[in-house]
């Protein structure tokens, strides 16, 4: 198992307004986990400020070989989305969406000028945010008999483990995530109930 962790954002947060030429730039960032979690946050944005002329974002997913995205959209190329990026990365965080809405205030700022508008607000909206570092995580299925399932949650309470899914009846099926430091105790445990069947994700 791959030991270590990575950096990222506790919660939503939203930036100072960053203001020019009576355009005005708002930048939230936010975690994610999944290509779902930025659909979803770019949908609930565009419905919350529906009279903004850009939504421009980056984001980034994964440790390893992390994935990468921006979206300008309609701004002149590399003037929104990849100054927006270049603050994660200043950050060195992932698992994050940052946003920068643009309410555009009728003067044209320039390449130079929107550059540092959407550079100044993701910056402002990351200042704001708290950075936490999570432990990369195993993911684990448990199946059981319902007769184990106070032991079961004992152990994933004790090994600081957080439930995914759970679907309890005579014959129980947990989705549990375990910090890797926590990993090898906790198996260990487990396996010594009886009947527990134990798969990794």
């Amino acid at each position: 198992m791959e030991e270590g962790g990575y950096k990222t954002l506790r919660a939503e947060v939203e930036g100072s307004v960053y203001k020019d030429k009576k355009s005005k730039f708002i930048a939230f960032a936010m975690p994610v986990s999944t290509r779902i979690d930025i659909d979803r946050y770019l949908e609930t944005l565009r419905t919350q400020y529906p009279g903004a002329s850009h939504y421009c974002y980056a984001w980034r997913l994964g440790t390893n070989v992390p994935e990468e995205r921006t979206n300008d959209d309609g701004e002149p190329r590399q003037t929104a989305g990849a100054p927006i990026l270049g603050q994660i990365n200043s950050f060195g965080i992932t698992n994050a969406l940052l946003v920068v809405i643009r309410y555009y205030g009728g003067k044209k700022l320039g390449t130079g000028g929107l550059i540092t508008a959407y550079r100044s607000a993701a910056r402002s909206a990351l200042e704001k945010s708290v950075i936490i570092y999570k432990e990369f995580e195993s993911h684990l299925v448990l199946h059981f008999s319902y007769a184990q399932l106070h032991k079961i949650l004992h152990e994933i309470k004790s090994h600081d483990g957080n439930i995914k899914e759970k679907n309890l009846d005579q014959k129980c099926r947990i989705v549990v995530s375990i910090g890797n430091s926590n990993l090898a105790n906790f198996l260990k445990n487990i396996s010594r109930l009886n009947g527990v069947r134990i798969e990794e994700v």
